[in-house]
């Protein structure tokens, strides 16, 4: 639980505290490509280790994103046929 939290907080704010470059995606580029790797690896880790206790998992649990999750993912399901289909 900790290990996952705490892994999405330092990424986050790794990810806010990077400066912009002059050139956009060019400077920092790498650093968000693979740089954030071991950090998500932490969050997998840490949310699955632990039986999901961190803050993240609890607010993901929450029944509104879970009906949210639910109803996005039919949405996908109906629309990305016709997307095929269309485009």
């Amino acid at each position: 639980g900790a290990i996952a939290d705490i892994a999405i907080l330092v990424g986050a704010l790794l990810v806010f505290c990077v400066p912009p470059g002059e050139v956009p995606r060019q400077s920092a580029e790498v650093f968000y490509n693979h740089g954030l790797a071991p950090f998500l690896a932490l969050f997998l880790y840490g949310s699955s280790a632990q039986g999901g206790s961190g803050l993240l998992a609890r607010l993901f649990r929450h029944d509104a994103l879970v009906s949210m999750g639910e109803y996005s993912f039919q949405v996908y399901l109906f629309q990305y046929p016709w997307h095929e289909i269309f485009v």
